[in-house]
């Protein structure tokens, strides 16, 4: 398992111990310590002598996480840990501070030969030494077989209690690697109650002042930001009103203050101020590396993977997430690009970076996909990818997304401009003269914003065709990800897809591309494209002004799909045979 989940195996041993006290202590917040060598410098890596430290391990089982995700999620947080194990563990607690954690997890793994030096001959003696420092040791030796020894104090613990404890760890552990699909929360039959006898959990003791003190400052960047007094830790953000270009002034003030970068999606997991104190102050045990964004993880009904627009967020996921209903899962993916990562420049890299991002929480089809824009594209490609692989497609939703090659010259091809300027110009005249001023200013900026974007793409294609040095670098100064995005879109050139593409398009979709989205779309998809007019314009689909009518059609679509009934709807036949793709 260890080597097909691509992870270490202490993460799968800690993975699968933390799932126990979940289970035994009803914790979503599991924190064990291990020791390390705290050898990472060359110059101390080969002296002799202790260097050994005491790292925490915190992870967060919240949301009913398929094992294969809690490994990904032990990854980030063991990881991390590494990354900081010689901070000594004396500086994270005070004297007058209980210890933060009762178990102590430890693979023995180094190797034990025997060393001969000139004079000096040692060997390997056993040696115990009659007392346990912490509640609970968990020894574990991996040769010549995987070998379990509970240290314990007896004054907490009972030997039968012990017995019990290996046999349900041994249990989770076959459970795991059996099906890794299978929810954390889910117990084999022999955990059907707590062990009897005396059982301490590893309960972390959180630093109640100092998550006080968070807590004090967010709340007067909130009420700065909302202009709004008081504003309580339980308050949402959103249901205050909050929306995506408020979140990116409210996070850079964070990031001044905390001097701490998150991404805006932390806001969507946790959208109040008790929430994001947690966050800020690691004690969620979440990384938010993945490109995965749990919106809802709750409910019957299948999981909704749907992708980012061109500006690479899952905002508007939150508003359809709410008018789906608490019964539908939804789950955002956004553009790593945004936390620095390494960006994909093309639509076939972010497809299979998706791709392996959703088979990490489901292993398996059928999968429901959606994608918003440009984003559509790539939940195309990801359908074509899992078809490829033999995994059944019951869904493929795209928001207001243009069909490959309809974007050639965008947004400076005359066709478009012939298209979108009558139709702009008639909005306009509904306004009054204030509104209709302030209006064609914004408008006027976004479209220098698009060409210029345009015409930075372009330049840095030309580099890269010519294979000049630096021209990835000078991409990630220069290129915005929306500038990424659309360049990504404009050279999509797919082949078909064998199923059925389901499409929300609203009245203004026709006016913003260089070919009908339905005639695009339909010469593509091999079983026809289902049509559903959505409200709204590209800004405001996902309002709350129209998002209601849009989640009522898509829930209907899922659950036809999940049955398998299709309802037979209108069918957008192609007028004429599209025209070949360059």
């Amino acid at each position: 398992m260890s080597r097909q989940e691509r992870v270490s195996l202490f993460m799968v041993l800690v993975a699968g111990f933390q799932c126990l006290l979940h289970h035994y202590s009803g914790d979503d917040e599991i924190v064990i310590a291990s020791c390390v060598a705290n050898r990472p410098l060359v110059e101390v890596e080969r002296l002799i002598g202790r260097f050994g430290n005491q790292i925490l391990l915190r992870t967060s089982l919240r949301g009913n996480p398929t094992f294969r995700e809690l490994l990904k999620r032990v990854r980030e947080s063991t990881l991390g840990a590494y990354t900081y194990q010689d901070l000594p563990y004396g500086c994270l607690v005070k004297e007058d501070r209980g210890p933060l954690f009762q178990v102590m997890f430890i693979l023995q793994n180094a190797p034990k030969e025997n060393r001969h030096l000139p004079g000096l001959t040692m060997k390997w003696v056993p040696l115990y030494e009659g007392t346990a420092k912490f509640d609970l040791i968990v020894w574990l030796k991996i040769e010549p077989a995987l070998e379990v020894i509970l240290e314990y104090d007896r004054d907490l613990f009972l030997a039968e209690t012990m017995k019990r404890i290996v046999d349900d760890y041994r249990a989770i552990l076959a459970a795991a690697v059996n099906d890794p699909t299978m929810g954390v929360s889910r117990k084999p039959e022999s955990l059907a109650a707590p062990p009897t006898g005396t059982m301490t959990t590893a309960r972390p003791k959180e630093n109640v002042s100092a998550n006080d003190d968070v807590q004090s400052r967010l709340v007067a960047l909130w009420e700065e930001a909302f202009d709004t007094r008081p504003i309580g830790v339980h308050e949402n953000f959103f249901e205050l009103g909050g929306d995506s270009l408020m979140a990116s002034r409210l996070f850079a003030r964070m990031e001044k203050v905390f001097q701490k970068k998150l991404p805006l999606a932390a806001l969507l997991e946790a959208p109040t101020i008790e929430e994001l104190a947690r966050v800020l102050s690691g004690a969620n045990g979440r990384s938010f590396s993945s490109s995965l964004v749990v919106i809802q993880p709750n409910g019957s009904r299948p999981r909704f993977f749907t992708v980012h627009g061109h500006m690479g967020e899952v905002f508007y996921c939150r508003n359809l997430s709410r008018s789906l209903g608490a019964d539908f899962p939804v789950y955002g993916l956004r553009s790593q690009i945004i936390d620095g990562v390494p960006a994909h420049y093309t639509v076939e890299e972010m497809a299979g970076h998706y791709v392996e991002e959703i088979r990490a929480v489901q292993a398996r089809g059928p999968y429901f996909l959606a994608g918003f824009c440009g984003g559509g594209m790539v939940a195309y490609e990801m359908a074509r990818r899992f078809e490829a692989r033999g995994e059944e497609v019951a869904l493929l939703a795209l928001f207001n997304t243009p069909a490959p090659g309809s974007l050639d010259r965008w947004p400076l091809r005359q066709r478009y401009l012939s298209n979108r300027v009558p139709n702009e110009l008639r909005k306009l005249a509904a306004l009054g003269f204030r509104d209709m001023r302030a209006t064609l200013s914004r408008k006027a900026a976004g479209f220098a914003r698009l060409v210029f974007g345009s015409f930075k793409t372009s330049v840095w294609r030309m580099c890269s065709r010519c294979s000049l040095a630096g021209a990835e670098k000078w991409s990630q100064g220069v290129l915005t990800v929306g500038d990424i995005n659309v360049a990504a879109a404009k050279a999509y050139r797919p082949g078909g897809y064998a199923g059925r593409i389901t499409l929300f398009l609203s009245e203004e979709a026709a006016f913003l591309y260089d070919v009908d989205p339905k005639e695009g779309w339909t010469a593509l998809a091999e079983e026809g494209i289902e049509f559903h007019a959505a409200g709204g314009d590209n800004n405001t689909i996902f309002d709350e002004r129209f998002v209601d009518a849009l989640a009522e059609q898509l829930k209907s679509c899922i659950q036809q799909a999940q049955t398998g009934s299709h309802l037979k709807c209108r069918k957008v036949t192609a007028p004429a045979p599209p025209r070949p793709l360059r």
